[in-house]
């Protein structure tokens, strides 16, 4: 027994191992650890929370262990972050503490966690019950097995063991507002603020998505759809407010305007209540329309990121994305005509994609020109019919280790480096086609055409080579 919190929830989230990644996404403080931190409390039981997020290295992480001493560990794990958890599992077993992993990672693979005898078990799924429950066993020197609490996927036999399932949360006002207040909030708005121009923090008002995009993996809210009541989500605004005075802020649903009823209902309790606050938000082209987007600017919306994935109709079918080509570039020209910025989310190397989609996504970047984009390699996360799809090429031991590092984890008959300059050359005619449209210079059209046909060459000849 120790003298410490009951938990300590760590984010294997830092930054200092994601260079490539630290202007793309936040960097954000995860809710998931914050919510299970403010249920804790709300139990009587005492968490702490370390963030790797700003920390230099591993270091940072055994001195937090030995500061706390607390009863057992909790490590919050990511794709990208994998190679860091483990680490910290490590660091954490070798100390005598019991582990947990939980997050989108071990949820997805809960086997790479167990393997390594140093994770104890693994929490899947939504961790706010569970993590109540784990934390209220590790503080009871009687308690039995981990084998009554729901939710849990345990080492057994070399092998894996499920406990009971674990309900999704159905009434989501009943959760605590997360415990903002163990983060580092200056050392978040100073970063986001130095590379993003504005404090930015993030607030989810709902959770699930129902959609069947074949490469999304839903492994902590699955795909039913729940929200929290206007009201709810108003409190915690004014609290933000009037707390932390963020500059910014990003509604982390995955879809903010997946309900049209609920959207609009929202916007009119913000408006009501004073408690704007400028922001931006995730949605698809399919799920706004002139009058939603229309309040969204009312309310503050800055920006809309859109999963807009390729400029291929066959590329968006085979992702079963539900999505046309023509609405894209409808909703686009609303979204600019409206003022509010747009971002656009896209995936290149997703089978059946050739040179051919390639120039479609190309040219759709170049015409519709949205403010800012991100260009992602596919990744067949586990548990995903992408996954199932490619599952026999899969490259054994190979993983992402940052944001942003594009490696093909398949045999896909490109390769991770023809990808890589089929994005340096999209940025490269984007930058030049958007010059080209500004500047009524003979120069810049000239320095387009040919930084078009360049990229166009370079990329034909690659594929010719691989045999298409």
């Amino acid at each position: 027994m120790t003298g410490g919190p009951d938990l300590l929830l760590a984010n294997s989230y830092f930054m200092a191992y994601d260079r490539k990644g630290e202007r793309i996404e936040g960097p954000f403080a995860p809710l998931g650890p914050l919510y299970i931190a403010s249920c804790l409390r709300a139990a009587g039981l005492t968490p702490a929370f370390f963030d790797g997020t700003h920390a230099t290295g591993l270091r940072d992480f055994a001195r937090a262990l030995d500061a706390h001493r607390p009863r057992a560990v909790g490590i919050y794990a990511t794709v990208i972050s994998r190679h860091v958890a483990l680490d910290m599992a490590r660091i954490a077993h070798a100390r005598g503490l019991p582990v947990v992993a939980g997050g989108p990672d071990p949820s997805s693979a809960p086997h790479v966690y167990l393997q390594g005898g140093t994770v104890d078990a693994v929490a899947l799924g939504e961790g706010e019950v569970t993590g109540v429950e784990l934390a209220g066993h590790f503080a009871s020197p009687e308690a039995d097995g981990l084998e009554g609490i729901a939710g849990l996927a345990l080492p057994q036999d070399g092998g894996i063991h499920r406990t009971a399932p674990r309900g999704s949360v159905e009434d989501l006002d009943g959760i605590p507002y997360p415990a903002r207040d163990l983060t580092d909030w200056p050392a978040y708005a100073a970063t986001t603020r130095r590379f993003h121009g504005a404090s930015q923090t993030t607030v989810m008002t709902a959770r699930g998505c129902p959609f069947q995009c074949t490469w999304c993996c839903k492994p902590i809210f699955g795909a039913r759809y729940r929200h929290r009541s206007a009201g709810n989500v108003v409190g915690e605004l004014l609290e933000l407010k009037a707390r932390l005075r963020p500059d910014m802020i990003r509604f982390a649903d995955d879809i903010f305007t997946i309900h049209r009823k609920k959207s609009l209902e929202l916007a009119d309790a913000i408006e009501q209540a004073d408690a704007k606050i400028p922001f931006e938000c995730l949605s698809r082209v399919d799920l706004v329309d002139e009058e939603v987007l229309g309040r969204l600017r009312d309310i503050g919306c800055r920006r809309i990121l859109y999963g807009v994935e390729s400029g291929s109709q066959r590329v968006l079918d085979a992702m079963k994305k539900g999505i046309t080509i023509e609405e894209v570039h409808a909703i686009s020209r609303k979204t600019a005509d409206l003022g509010i910025e747009q971002y656009w989310f896209l995936i290149y190397g997703y089978p059946p994609e050739d040179v051919h989609d390639l120039r479609l996504t190309i040219d759709m970047l170049r015409r519709l020109q949205p403010d800012d984009y991100g260009i992602t390699v596919a990744y067949p996360l586990p548990g995903t019919e992408f996954h199932e799809t490619v599952r026999q090429s899969l490259r054994e031991g190979e993983h992402w280790r940052m944001t942003r590092d594009n490696v093909v984890l398949y045999n896909n008959r490109y390769g991770s480096w023809f990808y890589r300059a089929a994005i340096l050359g999209t940025h490269l005619v984007v930058q030049t086609g958007r010059a080209a449209a500004e500047s009524p210079g003979v120069l810049a059209k000239a320095v387009d055409r040919f930084a078009y046909g360049l990229v166009d060459v370079t990329l034909g000849g690659w594929a010719h080579l691989r045999g298409d």
